[in-house]
């Protein structure tokens, strides 16, 4: 596998190469906030818990689960999967934490048998009705260390990102008011070396000037220590935002300057823009169309990113590193329901610009999903995905296209069962990057509400 872990190395600007592997996964369990949250929900004196919990086994078959031209490798993959959810629910304070262990055994031992643990916290408090409520979350999970490269066991860190801090909203009079959240941001990876610690401050007057529309003016700031790599930096940003609707229309627009100012380097200022429109052609069919352009912290992003299923989700692709990324971005999606059938269209280009890595690259994405319902036990589902991404240094241009079909019939509530066909091409000026799969894949899953 050596072999492998130097390509994934090569995308990486020598400031930012991963650590070496330690061997050990979970060493970023949250800190005791968590905790403190678990039990002050649990010690309340009118508690009304929701417990949830499942397993779910499968067994996979591919023409080559290493997802490497050199050397196919196939394998039948066992997987095991434990979860457990705890939800409190009642009263001034809210608390959901969901844990879950993934274990995979390779048959042919094309990968070493390995387990995933995840563990996703949300909670709030709300100390003063409609005026203070603090909020926590946290988010233990993995994701690759080289955006670049397969989602195979060698190229997947732990990450964990803690997030905790007030709610205020002081209300000026019954259209006004002021919104203050003051937050702290720990952010850990098993093997990039990005950690780091964020202080943030967003404050936004909003003024509702009519029934349908909303004005704001908007300011955040954000001071980032990174643990290892001198890349600290403070970022301000101040803009004017406008949401509301119109018609059969639902918008939102914000629009304002970013300004970067770093401990080492040039301090960098630019425009940032977002705008997000929905419109109902009918009532089984929506369009939307989505364009930003606007600076991101790196480790941040990742709070969404990390338990987000969307694969267009902004920073999807988004390469690991210390300091900020500039993310451009225009996606149109289409959506239609028929009595049985629901088919989703969606296309995006994106760039990132890295401000202190030399992996900048142009992203353009393609999907088409349908979904049908045969019965009410049995449902089928369609799925076609184009990746084509390209290094703006030249060094890489990659393709990717995969076509999922997955037929899934529940046996009771609790049971159900799932058949899954998959193939997957690697089209890539990196020989050694270029694969080419076939899959097949059972599944039998418990869950008890």
């Amino acid at each position: 596998m050596t072999g492998l872990n130097t390509v994934k190395m090569s995308a990486l600007a020598p400031e930012f190469q991963p650590a070496a592997m330690s061997g050990t996964r979970n060493q970023a369990l949250p800190g005791s906030l968590v905790w403190v949250f678990l039990l002050a929900a649990l010690s309340t004196s009118a508690v009304a818990l929701e417990l949830t919990a499942g397993v779910g086994l499968s067994s996979e078959y591919s023409s080559d689960v290493a997802l490497q031209i050199v050397g196919e490798q196939p394998d039948v993959t066992h997987t095991v999967d434990l979860g457990v959810g705890i939800a409190h629910q009642e009263g001034a304070g809210n608390l959901a934490v969901n844990a879950g262990l993934r274990s995979l055994y390779y048959s042919r031992e094309t990968f070493t048998d390995t387990q995933f643990l995840s563990l996703m916290v949300n909670g709030n408090w709300e100390a003063i009705k409609s005026r203070l409520d603090w909020q926590l979350q946290n988010r233990f999970s993995q994701q690759r260390i080289n955006a670049l490269d397969p989602d195979v066991p060698t190229n997947l860190q732990d990450i964990n990102v803690f997030n905790f801090g007030p709610q205020i909203t002081l209300w000026l009079n019954r259209k006004q008011r002021l919104l203050i959240n003051p937050r702290f941001q720990r952010n850990y990876y098993e093997v990039s070396i990005a950690d780091s610690q964020q202080y943030a401050l967003t404050a936004s007057w909003v003024n509702r000037l009519r029934k349908a529309m909303t004005l704001s003016l908007n300011t955040a700031f954000s001071d980032v220590r990174y643990d290892v790599v001198p890349a600290d930096y403070q970022s301000t940003t101040v803009n004017l935002g406008v949401a509301g609707t119109w018609s059969r229309s639902e918008y939102d627009l914000r629009y304002g300057v970013t300004a970067v100012e770093r401990e080492v380097g040039a301090t960098q200022r630019g425009n940032t823009f977002s705008g997000n429109w929905i419109y109902s052609m009918s009532n089984t069919m929506t369009v939307s169309l989505n364009l930003a352009s606007q600076y991101t912290e790196a480790g941040s992003a990742f709070l969404t990113s990390a338990t987000t299923a969307d694969d267009f989700s902004d920073t999807a692709d988004q390469q690991v590193t210390a300091g900020a990324v500039r993310n451009t971005s225009a996606a149109l999606s289409l959506a239609k329901r028929f009595r049985h059938l629901t088919v989703t269209a969606r296309v995006q280009a994106r760039q990132l610009d890295y401000t202190s890595a030399v992996v900048d690259r142009d992203i353009n994405l393609a999907s088409l999903n349908t979904a049908y319902r045969h019965t009410a036990r049995l449902s089928s589902a369609l799925a076609y995905r184009l990746t084509q991404t390209e290094l703006l240094d030249g060094s890489r241009d990659d393709d990717v296209r995969s076509l999922i079909y997955t037929l899934q019939y529940r046996l009771s509530r609790t049971l159900n069962t799932t058949l899954r066909l998959r193939t997957s091409r690697r089209d890539s000026s990196d020989a050694n990057s270029v694969y080419d799969e076939s899959a097949l894949m059972l599944s039998l899953r418990y869950a008890y509400r």
